[in-house]
């Protein structure tokens, strides 16, 4: 009887603070009255006389000697159900109420599932399927899961943070479907700016709807299922309305979670249940308080390793569907993932570079009735990768003398030497002019590259710097701060009268005080200058990953020096010759 679940879902939601044996006492009270009422047979006329009786049977109940119910609850609970049952109000009410008692209905048949010991292996075998690598995010999430079954809680609410296309929600999503029972949804937060998006919009307004929280559990089917909020960097923040973000303030404390109100629904339910799980590429802008209720994954960069198995399986994929097969050599797989490898933290690249041989082949594989695959060589790769793409030589024909420094620069995934100038100019002014196509992250960069060069000049050539140009070649847009280290180089190379051969490249950025800092791209950029002439190229320390997990056999065949200070820096790209110069200024 419908009458009797509505009462029931109401206790439900209130029961919080009860101990079991109120509990049971209540769940008596609802068995009660659904033994001894009998509403009248229904006709057209009957509707509100079944309607009376309903309510007057349940305040009966509600306000018994032996109920539990303070009487704000009780009020509540009695409201809930008039704005529920009441249908003679126009035709626009009568649609709400009706939406109101489907999602009453729906809500009514959903279960609380914990987590049990053998869903651990069926969380591992779904993610490991699903997803090559990524070994310490499996093993955070199965901690998680592990911690809710040893001590009989709901998993904690976790952000993982990681850059776009690196695989965190798909892979919260192939955890979440691994439990059907539980059921999951996925909820964009990309420019959702109003709380009222996520808890509901009251009928007093037109616009009056569910908010997305209640939608997940109707769409889940269950009081526990695994909810995905995605891109929590990037929910928007209106000036009109309560900030969308301060709805999950309430949901993310099981305290306060256990009266989660729809607005729409105004009827409190129980929400803390839940995992909730939510992916950002950046902890930039995301409240303080967001934040301290949450237990944060930082996601880590694919290895080498994780990227040839990624590979494998998406050539899996590409070959199941394709009319003619593409077979890869091992050599060729190798150079695949070499192009892509340390670019980024995503696997788009990837996808997309073997997405581009596959089209390479299309012609051959449409002009031949052959069944056999197409074998795809290492020489390939280069061809179809980088198919379209001009990559200048720009210090082919570069003048190199002193204040000129071999900087590397990445091109649709590929590297290449873009040469860096400075000129140290004479001037009462102690400033740093920037020329060339920069962005804002590369002027604040030389601007650090000059302090640093400066301190550098101070303490161990005895010179002080005046004003200062820094010339980043030719017209291609610059960004980051990956030149800075090259910019502080052909400061200090311009100062000293000392010139570095152009087959000396560098990448890296700096701190103000004089560390080496990691950058991205530098297996591309010490491929692409490899293949440009250079035979000596200056790294960060803190890149050393990424080049001892490519096989020796396929990097190429040059001298990578790894620096984690600037004066290192100094010592390797100027053998002896600062000190010397300086010996001589003693000396004099």
């Amino acid at each position: 009887m419908f009458y009797g679940d509505v009462l029931e879902t109401i206790i439900d939601s209130f029961k919080e603070g009860m101990d079991a044996a109120e509990i049971e006492r209540l769940r008596g009270m609802a068995k009660s009255f659904l033994a001894n009422y009998n509403p009248p047979s229904v006709d057209d006329e009957s509707d509100e006389v079944e309607d009376e009786d309903a309510r007057k049977a349940i305040i009966s109940r509600l306000t018994a000697a032996d109920c539990p119910f303070g009487k704000e609850t009780v009020d509540a609970i009695i409201s809930m159900w008039d704005s529920t049952m009441d249908s003679s109000s126009d035709n626009a009410e009568e649609k709400i109420i009706a939406r109101r008692r489907s999602a009453l209905l729906q809500l009514l048949g959903m279960k609380v599932h914990s987590f049990a010991a053998e869903d651990i292996e069926r969380a591992a075998k779904a993610m490991d399927e699903s997803h090559a690598g990524m070994v310490k995010l499996k093993d955070f999430l199965l901690e998680e899961i592990s911690t809710s079954v040893a001590n009989g809680i709901r998993p904690k609410p976790i952000l993982l943070v990681g850059d776009p296309g690196c695989g965190k929600t798909s892979l919260a999503i192939s955890l979440a479907s691994a439990f059907p029972e539980r059921g999951h949804a996925v909820i964009s937060l990309t420019g959702k700016d109003a709380a009222f998006e996520l808890s509901g919009v009251d009928q007093a307004w037109r616009a009056c709807t569910f908010g997305l929280i209640l939608k997940a559990f109707l769409q889940a089917g269950s009081m526990s299922p695994i909810i995905i909020f995605d891109e929590l960097d990037k929910i928007g923040q209106s000036e009109t309305h309560s900030r969308a973000d301060s709805a999950f303030l309430d949901l993310l404390q099981p305290e306060r979670a256990r009266l989660f109100t729809d607005a729409f629904m105004a009827l409190p339910i129980d929400a803390s249940n839940a995992w909730y799980i939510f992916t950002a590429n950046t902890l930039q802008g995301i409240p303080a308080p967001l934040l301290d209720r949450l237990s944060i994954f930082q996601m880590d960069d694919y290895s080498f390793d994780d990227l040839m198995e990624i590979a494998d399986r998406v050539i899996k994929d590409r070959n199941r569907t394709a009319r003619r097969k593409l077979g890869f050599s091992m050599k060729a797989k190798r150079r695949l993932v070499y192009s892509c490898f340390g670019m980024s933290a995503s696997v788009r690249p990837l996808k997309e570079a073997i997405d581009r041989v596959y089209a390479s082949k299309a012609k051959l594989a449409l002009s031949s009735a052959s069944s056999e695959p197409i074998k795809v060589g290492e020489d390939d790769i280069g061809d179809a990768v980088f198919h379209n793409v001009e990559f200048p030589d720009l210090a082919k024909d570069f003048i190199y003398s002193p204040g000129v420094i071999s900087g590397i620069s990445v091109m649709a995934g590929r590297g290449f030497i873009l040469p860096v100038e400075a000129r140290n100019v004479h001037s009462p002014l102690r400033e740093v002019k920037v020329t060339g196509l920069v962005e804002q992250v590369m002027l604040e960069s030389a601007n650090i590259a000059y302090d640093l060069a400066d301190s550098y000049a101070q303490r161990h050539m005895h010179m002080n710097l005046e004003a200062v140009t820094v010339n980043y070649t030719y017209s291609i847009q610059k960004r980051g701060d990956s030149a800075s280290l090259a910019t502080a180089l052909a400061i200090i190379s311009d100062l000293s009268g000392i010139a570095v051969p152009k087959t000396t490249a560098v990448t890296g950025a700096v701190s103000l005080t004089g560390n080496v800092l990691p950058v991205g791209g530098v297996l591309a950029k010490i491929s692409g200058a490899a293949l440009q002439g250079a035979r000596k190229v200056i790294i960060p320390s803190a890149n050393r990953k990424d080049v001892e997990d490519v096989p020796s056999s396929i990097l190429p065949d040059v001298d990578i020096i790894f620096v984690s200070t600037f004066e290192e820096a100094i010592e390797r790209t100027f053998p002896r010759h600062i000190q010397v110069r300086e010996n001589e200024r003693q000396m004099a």
